[in-house]
């Protein structure tokens, strides 16, 4: 049995659309308007924080065409801690498509990995400063739908272009 595929250009533009007409820019807000805005066949795709996750990090930081938000241009430190690794992923893997657009998802992913690993950021669990290896995050050992989603984005000229973004 073949899954369906998702058309998530749609599905980000109706939840910004939802956002903006609602003038919420809250996770909790986004969160909602997600899942009523889901049309595919698994409620399971659309109950996955992964892809949520990233695709919020992405609008509420400004990369998102017609996203009517003012880019961010945040440290992935922050960016970590206040919004999550799922938007570092889809920040990390915008970066690298600017300068090389044609990158497999396996060859984004594993670049994304290496690129969270050199950033060192504490785990949260932490209070104190992280002195050995074991006290920094590490990436996840599959995407989850981070990359996907900014392979997407990227592809179907959904980012707002790196000139305007600086």
């Amino acid at each position: 049995m073949q899954r369906a595929k998702i058309n998530y250009i749609k599905w980000i533009t109706e939840t910004i659309n939802k956002m903006n007409t609602h003038q919420q820019e809250d996770p909790e807000s986004w969160r909602k308007f997600w899942k009523e805005s889901y049309e595919g066949i698994s409620k399971y795709a659309s109950k996955k924080s992964c892809r949520m996750c990233a695709a919020y990090g992405l609008w509420y930081l400004g990369y998102i065409v017609d996203g009517d938000r003012d880019f961010q241009d945040w440290e992935l430190s922050k960016i970590n801690h206040e919004l999550g690794k799922n938007a570092v992923y889809a920040v990390i893997a915008i970066e690298k498509l600017d300068q090389q657009e044609d990158v497999s998802k396996k060859e984004l992913w594993a670049y994304v990995q290496e690129r969270y690993r050199q950033e060192k950021f504490p785990k949260k669990s932490k209070t104190k400063q992280a002195k050995s290896e074991a006290e920094f995050e590490e990436p996840a050992d599959d995407d989850a739908g981070a990359i996907k989603i900014a392979l997407v984005l990227f592809t179907n000229n959904r980012i707002v272009q790196l000139s305007k973004r600086k």
